[in-house]
């Protein structure tokens, strides 16, 4: 059996920041992931020959308003690498024409209800009653609506509208909106080779037990490592299963937030070949696709690169790549990659869910951290991180 301070379970940006914090006290910190490569959805994918051109099959940028992610990329040293994105516009696919987005909305409709943004609240309800409201029913079925289910990568209508936008304060002398110069997962790599914690990769956690003061957690093998503190840092789904017998009242509570399945392809094509001008992506309408970003943000001389984000189960890998081809008009990408996401899908009373979890947190030296609490952004899960390291530093 070997002994850590510190386990956490799941090596996304969540897992990553929480072990950065862990180490950082000096505690003798481990991330088990059960992929072979750290990141999660830090995922920026460099083909074969092609080592200066990337897609991100994830999250796709970060902005100056992620405080607690810019803090940690002056710690670990990667902000001299840090590079603008252009400022480019997004567009709505519909009936398989592109249409800016000006041109697909109601304008008397919308100026009927934009005054209602005054004294609105968005409370407990959901994106549709809340954005339904300020800019009409028809504007949020035909456009409002299909930017949220782009941004969110799943139908979000009926997610809460709080969890949406979550007002920021800005970094001053940070680039409005950046990546760096090979992709997001810069930050995910980094903090695994020069943050002074252990990295484990294909090692899914089997179960988890209670061992006072702290925990067991068992991995392949039969192999156990016991630790005084563990962070669980997994899609809501997998850390409700690891809790279920240990803490069976919590492993409900986190089996009310739902989670969705994004199926993405990525394609590198040469840039004389598309029938597209340069843009930031498309939002289409009653469609398979939920979004396609495009790398024109940060040109490239010679290649353009797309990663189109699919609802699940509604086209095979073929279907994707016709989809693509004949969508940018294009020949034979040279080059394909697919991957599948999950992404949490909160019910419109997260708030009060969240704070059941948190109460029964409370006390133990369990801790928890994702994408499903304080918002979806990048920011709201590093941010998670930082609060329940502030809860673990004072148990310390």
């Amino acid at each position: 059996m070997e002994s850590y301070d510190a386990v956490v379970v799941g090596g996304g940006i969540s897992g990553l920041s929480m072990a950065h914090y862990c180490a950082g006290l000096g505690l003798r910190t481990v991330v088990l992931e059960a992929n072979p490569r750290a990141g999660g959805t830090f995922h920026s994918h460099h083909w074969p020959g092609m080592d200066d051109f990337w897609v991100e099959l994830g999250c796709h940028t970060c902005y100056n308003s992620y405080g607690h992610l810019i803090d940690i990329l002056d710690q670990v040293g990667v902000r001299g690498e840090m590079v603008a994105r252009r400022r480019m516009p997004f567009r709505m696919l519909v009936n398989g024409g592109v249409h800016s987005i000006p041109s697909q909305l109601h304008w008397p409709e919308l100026l009927r209800s934009a005054p209602r943004a005054l004294f609105e609240r968005k409370g407990h309800r959901s994106v549709a009653e809340y954005y339904g409201r300020i800019v009409g029913r028809r504007n949020f079925a035909e456009v409002i609506g299909p930017a949220f289910n782009a941004v969110a990568c799943q139908e979000a209508a009926g997610l809460p509208a709080s969890l949406l936008f979550r007002p920021k304060p800005r970094r001053h002398g940070v680039m409005r909106s950046f990546t760096f110069h090979r992709g997001l997962q810069t930050v995910t790599d980094a903090l695994v080779s020069r943050a002074g914690f252990e990295f484990r990769g294909n090692t899914p956690v089997q179960a988890v037990t209670q061992f006072q003061p702290g925990y067991l957690v068992e991995i392949r093998d039969g192999l156990r490592l016991r630790s005084e503190f563990l962070i669980l840092a997994t899609p809501v789904g997998v850390s409700a299963e690891l809790l279920r017998s240990e803490f069976p009242t919590l492993s409900h509570e986190l089996m009310r937030i739902g989670q969705r399945q994004v199926e993405s392809l990525a394609v590198a094509v040469p840039a004389d070949s598309v029938r597209l001008k340069p843009l930031a992506g498309l939002i289409p309408r009653d469609d398979a696709l939920l979004s396609v970003v495009s790398r024109d943000t940060l040109p490239h001389p010679t290649l353009r690169g797309f990663a189109l984000h699919f609802r699940p189960g509604r086209l095979d890998s073929r279907e994707k790549l016709a989809r693509a081809t004949a969508l940018l008009g294009t020949g034979e990408p040279a080059g394909v990659v697919e991957k599948i996401n999950t992404v949490p899908a909160p019910p419109p009373n997260h708030e009060e869910v969240i704070a059941n979890i948190d109460a029964q947190l409370a006390g133990h030296r369990l801790f928890m951290t994702g994408n499903y609490f304080k918002g979806l952004s990048i920011e709201d899960c590093v941010e998670r991180s930082a609060l329940e390291f502030e809860r673990l530093s004072a148990m310390v």
